[in-house]
C-alpha cells in the first residue's frame, strides 16, 4: 500500500502468461468469481484432456478451445478441451457452466463430474450467473432464468423485453437475493464521437410490471440503513448522460420497498460522475519500454458497479480504466482514480473487500483499500463526519486518529 493512498492497486497475473492470447481477452471470452479464480475460454495449440460437451479425445484440432481456470496467483489449475462456444465460472464453487448453440452444460473442474444440462428451444443471445444457483438466459425477446441445482432442469419464463431493450446489445442482468427484482442492461451505439446509449429494464416480479431507465451499469444490494429495523433492497445504478451538455455522469441509489413495507417512504439519493477530457481517449502501457502510447479514443462510460453492503460503499469501474468508490446510502462520490489505461470489460468482488478488475490488455488486478486513510479523507477533506462515523460503524472502528499522511 502506498503512504497516503486510498487506494492499492496491484497487478495478480497477466492473461498472456497463462497461454491466453490478448487478442482473446474479451468480455464474451472471460470471467471471475467472487473467490478470486478467472476463467477464459480461448484457441490454443497445447494438446490437452478432454471432458463432455468437448470434444472426443481422438480429435486433433492444432487450435482447439479450451477452458482454462486460473488462480488469483496466476496459477492454472483446470484446463480442457471443449466444443462449447461459451464459459462462465460459478460465483463461489469450483463450477463452471458451458454453452453450445442452445445446449447449456454444469460441471465441477475439480471432479470432471456433469451436475444439470439444459437445452433451450430458443436461441440465447446473453447469459450469465446472478447468483449461487440461477443463470439467466436472454433471448431476442424475453428473459428466463435456470434454477440449476434442481432436479427439473427448465428455464422458467421471466418477462419479455421491452421495446427499447430490443435494438440494443444486451451486456448485463441482475437479480436481487429474493427474486423479486431483474434488470437487464443493453448499450446502443450512436456512432462515432458519440456516448454509447445504456438502457436498462427493471422489472418487478411482484407487481408484474417492467420499465426501462437511463443506465450503463446496475446491481441488487440488500442493505439496512441506519435509521430502519428492517433491510432494504437497492438498485445501484451507473450511467454517462447522453443529452447533457457536459457529458457527466449519474449514480443512482434507489430503494425498492416491497408490499410488506410499503406504508414507507423509498430513499432516493443521487450524485454526479465527473469525467476528465483526459478519460475520452484512452492510452495504454507499453509493455516494451513502460512509456504509455495511444491507444483506443472514444467517450468513457460506466461498464460495472460493485456493491459492497458490509461496508457501505460501491465501486464503479468505467470502460477506460477509472475507477470511483461511492458511499452507499447516500450515493456520493468518494474518489476516484486511474486503474489502467485499457479498456476493462469484467469485475468481481471478493469477500475481502478486494475488486478484481480485468482488461483488454490481459492484465488481472486486484484493488483494495486503505479504509483508515479513506475514512480520515472524508472527515478532513470531504468534510463530511457525518458519511466516515457510517463507514467506520460498517468496519467496526473505534475513533480514529484524522491527522492524514503525506
Amino acid at each position: 500500500m502506498n503512504k497516503g493512498s486510498i487506494f492499492d492497486i496491484h497487478e495478480a497475473f497477466k492473461l498472456t502468461a497463462c497461454g491466453v492470447s490478448s487478442a482473446q481477452s474479451t468480455w464474451p471470452r472471460v470471467s471471475t468469481s467472487n473467490t478470486g479464480l478467472t476463467c477464459v475460454i480461448h484457441n490454443d495449440e497445447k494438446s490437452e484432456s478432454v471432458e463432455s460437451m468437448h470434444s472426443s479425445s481422438s480429435r486433433q484440432d492444432s487450435k482447439a478451445t479450451r477452458v482454462t481456470i486460473i488462480t488469483d496467483e496466476g496459477k492454472i489449475i483446470s484446463r480442457s478441451k471443449t466444443v462449447a462456444e461459451s464459459a462462465k465460472i460459478h460465483p463461489t464453487k469450483p463450477i463452471i457452466a458451458l454453452k453450445a448453440h442452445n445446449v447449456f452444460q454444469v460441471y465441477n473442474f475439480e471432479s470432471k463430474n456433469l451436475l444439470n444440462e439444459l437445452d433451450m428451444v430458443h436461441d440465447v443471445s446473453f447469459w450469465k450467473w446472478t447468483n449461487e444457483d440461477t443463470i439467466i438466459l436472454v433471448t431476442e425477446a424475453s428473459v428466463f432464468q435456470w434454477t440449476v441445482f434442481t432436479e427439473r432442469s427448465e428455464a422458467e419464463f421471466i418477462c419479455h423485453r421491452l421495446p427499447r431493450l430490443n435494438c440494443t446489445e444486451v451486456v448485463n442482468c441482475a437479480i436481487d437475493d429474493n427474486h423479486r427484482w431483474y434488470t437487464v442492461t443493453g448499450l446502443l451505439d450512436h456512432g462515432k464521437d458519440s456516448v454509447i446509449e445504456g438502457v436498462t429494464q427493471v422489472y418487478s416480479a411482484e407487481y408484474g410490471v417492467a420499465q426501462c431507465i437511463e443506465a450503463h451499469a446496475v446491481t441488487f444490494v440488500t442493505h439496512r440503513f441506519a435509521d430502519s429495523i428492517h433491510e432494504s433492497v437497492v438498485l445501484c445504478a451507473a450511467s454517462r448522460q447522453l443529452h447533457s451538455p457536459h457529458l457527466t455522469g449519474k449514480v443512482h441509489c434507489i430503494e425498492f420497498a416491497s408490499a410488506a413495507y410499503s406504508q414507507t417512504i423509498p430513499r432516493l439519493a443521487s450524485s454526479d460522475l465527473k469525467f476528465s477530457p483526459q478519460q475520452d481517449g484512452s492510452q495504454s502501457i507499453d509493455s516494451d519500454n513502460g512509456q504509455k502510447v495511444s491507444s483506443n479514443h472514444g467517450i468513457d462510460f460506466p461498464v460495472s458497479i460493485q456493491a459492497d453492503a458490509s461496508h457501505c460503499v460501491l465501486y464503479i469501474i468505467t470502460k477506460f480504466g477509472t475507477l470511483y468508490i461511492a458511499e452507499l446510502e447516500s450515493a456520493l462520490v468518494l474518489s476516484q482514480t486511474q486503474i489502467c489505461f485499457d479498456i476493462t470489460f469484467c469485475s468481481s468482488l471478493n469477500s475481502l473487500s478486494t475488486l478484481t478488475v480485468v482488461n483488454k490488455a490481459g492484465q488481472v488486478l486486484n484493488i483494495s483499500i486503505d479504509w483508515l486513510y479513506l475514512i480520515k479523507y472524508v472527515t478532513t477533506v470531504l468534510n463530511r463526519p457525518d458519511l466516515a462515523q457510517r463507514l467506520q460503524n460498517s468496519r467496526g472502528m473505534e475513533n480514529v486518529n484524522l491527522l492524514l499522511d503525506g
